[in-house]
């Protein structure tokens, strides 16, 4: 009933009770479709009222004092600043608040459903100013709805006379809209008898004239404002004001804040279902079996291989070889780069079955991980579509934002990414990884202090290590790292691999040089086994 006849009847009699004799201050506009119209009252305090003209749900509201200026905000109707307040009416025949001024000026509150907008009048007939279609409106005739007897005096008479309200359709009960319809059929309980629905009319009009505004909740949870007198048992949410501004201020806020957690709502469960979805999707992309699979072929290749070294090799792309390890296929078809021998080709093949198998357990693990996450979006998902209570989604909706991260978050795999891999050898003692040439070069000479260690394979390619917070003396710490920057390297599948170690400040770029390469000097020498550092020392850097 926010925007019904009686409701801004009764708040137009309290607006005249605390602006008469006040006078305009100013007019602007905060925010798209909204005015904001500042009075000082006759008791010298501020009061903003607030016209919003695109919203279905709310019409105008007031505020106390003298808020701010946003910035972009526009000052309009400034003819009218100062002005003095003679009154402030309702128009007897529609939805429209007249503020009138001195010299003959009114600005006019239109506040339809869809047409809402101000208007300053000259002598109630000529519009000089409008919020909302200035160019269209300035300079022409206002037109306004006129009868001979107003609203309220139409009802009065029907109230009174039976045969008139039976004459007479729900159609045509001035000022009375949808809602006002419902309530009278409800209370008539039956619209096929007249006579309760007269009674019903009677009942619902004296209320209208004598308002009880309050706030409550729809069954949907919706906030609703009434001026009626509410006779079944109050709901524990519903909430009396002692004037109809006030109900009104109370209105907007709860409609403001319903907004809000509506479109707080909605973009949860998107969020929700969009990482449901692609938490499935990558699911379904999975398949550790095939990869598995493929790795214990490729290391049936390499031995097959191994035991054939000394056949003769017919076709430079493929051979035949017997299986000695499956009995179903007594012949194996293995292809062959034609570049390499028989015995790099089956080293090849090993290659390709550990990368497989890494890749298996990469897929494995990340396939368990997904698992988990889907079950708790699920899990989510349906606990959120069991509850009713506005209260208990907002609760939820809280407590649960941590599944998609919070705001300016990174990802960790942007944090492992940036800017080097970084590898605890132990309590203190840190080794930092190169990625490419660039990041080698960016490590060794910009990140690497001239006392950290600097280790690199010798004789291949690989990444730039440096291992910060140990001594030279600490040989098992430096072999262990010897044998993390071996296997970052090209070498790293072969049994040993030397790397070579030295203080920073021996490592100096050569004339010419590409980048990423190096020249480093007073080096020492270790042969290891390349390692792959443990899951649990990896951080970021």
């Amino acid at each position: 009933m926010h925007r019904n006849y009686f409701t801004l009847y009764h708040a137009a009699m309290e607006l005249d009770e605390k602006l008469s004799g006040g006078f305009i201050f100013e007019l602007c506009s905060r925010n798209k479709n909204e005015l904001t119209i500042s009075f000082i009252t006759s008791t010298g305090t501020h009061l903003q009222l607030i016209v919003i003209t695109d919203s279905r749900t709310v019409t105008l509201f007031t505020s106390e004092g003298l808020n701010r200026k946003k910035r972009n905000t526009a000052k309009l109707f400034r003819n009218i600043e100062d002005k003095a307040i003679t009154g402030v009416e309702m128009s007897p025949f529609d939805r429209e608040i007249k503020i009138h001024l001195e010299s003959g000026t009114t600005l006019t509150l239109q506040l339809f459903t869809a047409k809402t907008n101000v208007l300053l009048l000259q002598s109630d007939s000529i519009i000089t100013d409008a919020f909302k279609h200035k160019a269209q409106l300035a300079g022409s005739a206002y037109q306004c709805e006129n009868g001979s007897k107003s609203i309220i005096h139409q009802l009065e008479t029907l109230s009174r006379d039976y045969a008139g309200f039976l004459a007479a359709s729900l159609n045509q009960l001035p000022g009375f809209d949808r809602a006002l319809h419902r309530e009278l059929i409800k209370r008539a309980g039956d619209p096929d008898k007249p006579e309760a629905m007269f009674r019903a009319f009677q009942e619902l009009f004296y209320e209208l004239l004598d308002p009880r505004p309050h706030l409550k909740l729809t069954n949907q949870g919706t906030p609703a404002f009434s001026i009626l007198h509410d006779s079944s048992d109050p709901s524990p949410q519903s909430r009396n004001t002692d004037s109809i501004l006030e109900g009104l201020n109370l209105y907007s806020k709860a409609i403001q804040q319903f907004t809000h957690l509506d479109k707080s709502q909605t973009g949860f469960r998107k969020k929700l279902s969009q990482k449901l979805k692609k938490t499935e999707k990558e699911l379904q992309a999975f398949s550790p079996e095939q990869t598995s699979a493929l790795a214990a072929r490729y290391e049936l290749f390499g031995h097959l291989l191994m035991a054939a070294l000394y056949q003769e090799r017919t076709s430079p792309d493929h051979i035949d070889v017997n299986n000695l390890f499956e009995k179903d296929e007594p012949l194996a078809h293995i292809p062959l780069n034609p570049a390499l021998t028989l015995q790099e080709n089956a080293q090849d093949y090993f290659t390709k079955a550990s990368k497989s198998r890494e890749k298996t357990e990469t897929m494995r693990q990340r396939q368990h991980k997904l698992e988990a996450e889907r079950k708790i979006l699920a899990e989510t998902q349906l606990a959120l579509d069991k509850l009713a209570d506005r209260e208990s989604i907002e609760n939820f909706i809280t407590e649960h934002r941590d599944l998609f991260g919070k705001p300016g978050q990174r990802k960790n795999k942007e944090a492992v990414s940036a800017p080097f891999k970084s590898i605890v050898i132990k309590e203190g003692t840190t080794l930092f990884v190169g990625k490419n040439a660039k990041n080698n070069e960016l490590l060794t000479f910009s990140h690497a202090r001239p006392g950290d260690i600097w280790l690199h394979t010798r004789g291949a390619s690989g990444s730039h290590c440096v291992l910060r917070g140990v001594a030279l003396h600490d040989k098992a710490t430096i072999e262990k790292a010897a044998t993390i920057a071996a296997w970052y390297s090209s070498a790293k599948h072969a049994e040993l691999v030397p790397v070579i170690y030295t203080l920073k400040k021996y490592v100096r770029r050569g004339k010419k040089l590409p980048v990423g390469q190096v020249i480093a000097e007073r080096e020492t020498i270790l042969f290891v086994k390349p390692q792959r550092e443990q899951r649990s020392t990896l951080k970021t850097e």
